[in-house]
């Protein structure tokens, strides 16, 4: 017995300082939830931006290897002239994850938005959502694109030298987001990437147990204490925690190392997420709120 608690007492250190890598070839999850074609989710994009052209901005984002061109759409208040902070939602970055609630957030953001919602946008905020970042693995129902890549490992980390943006979806992404930034001095503040299915709230750091430094850690877990409100039996952490395993290249870790934001991976509940749309606005709606705020609760 000794013996036995001396090994495991060696391979607990071993994992607390890991920097291990997860084989992409050995992860294969399916939410259980169908959509609509891929088609069919930008033309209700589209429509939407037809008839409010005063708060939404259709964004081409990348033309994918089997062509198809890929669409977020930009939510802001055009009456204000200036954008200065920003927000970015993300859905099916694996193919076969998807949820059904980034496709139907824009609609209830512009349509049954709740206070926090419109004083975000009446602050001069944006929200950036992509429904779907992998077209051509949510057709296929796959995980990776079509040239068999995880683009969940494909973002930049700067501290590992892990180049990434090596895929269309990925880089064109990312540079219109830059760009964007750049121009604009916005400030970003949220990024959330919705996944499946550990019913879960990931936050940085993805690929290593090292902790971010407390004052971030704070605010990650202040949005995981709001996410709590309306869904308490999910777990929240680094994903080596709660996960067991810890991933290179995540959009959360690229996301807060260049550019300080609050970044997640949301993992939705296997065939459930998608009947849980009136809790993610009303997370959302909570989220949005605390940044019209002064500080943040945990900032005091």
């Amino acid at each position: 017995m000794n013996k036995l608690l001396f090994f495991m007492g060696i391979f607990c250190a071993s994992i607390a300082s890991a920097h291990i890598d997860d084989d992409r070839n050995s992860f294969f999850s399916d939410s259980g939830i169908r959509g609509k074609s891929f088609k069919e989710i930008v033309r209700s994009l589209g429509e939407l931006s037809t008839r409010y052209p005063n708060f939404t901005e259709i964004i081409p984002l990348a033309k994918t290897l089997s062509g198809r061109t890929n669409y977020g759409i930009l939510l802001f208040d055009k009456s204000l002239g200036q954008i200065n902070r920003m927000s970015i939602i993300t859905g099916a970055t694996h193919g076969n994850e998807y949820l059904n609630i980034a496709d139907r957030l824009p609609v209830n953001f512009l349509e049954h938005a709740g206070e926090g919602v419109r004083r975000y946008l009446q602050s001069g905020g944006a929200i950036l959502i992509v429904p779907i970042i992998n077209p051509d693995g949510y057709e296929a129902r796959r995980r990776t694109n079509n040239n068999g890549v995880d683009l969940n490992r494909d973002f930049p980390n700067r501290l590992i030298r892990l180049q990434g943006l090596s895929q269309p979806e990925t880089n064109y992404y990312v540079r219109w987001v830059n760009e964007f930034l750049n121009r604009s001095q916005a400030k970003l503040d949220i990024v959330v990437d919705y996944h499946c299915c550990d019913g879960s709230l990931l936050y940085p750091y993805g690929y290593t147990s090292k902790r971010i430094n407390k004052a971030d850690l704070n605010k990650h877990i202040f949005v995981a204490q709001l996410m709590n409100k309306y869904f308490p039996d999910y777990r929240h952490g680094i994903t080596g925690e709660v996960l067991g395993y810890f991933p290179r290249g995540t959009t959360k870790d690229y996301w807060y190392m260049d550019y300080g934001a609050l970044a997640f991976t949301f993992e939705g509940a296997y065939r459930r997420e998608h009947k849980k749309l009136l809790q993610h606005l009303s997370w959302w709606n909570d989220i949005f709120y605390s940044f019209t705020q002064p500080k943040l609760p945990s900032e005091f």
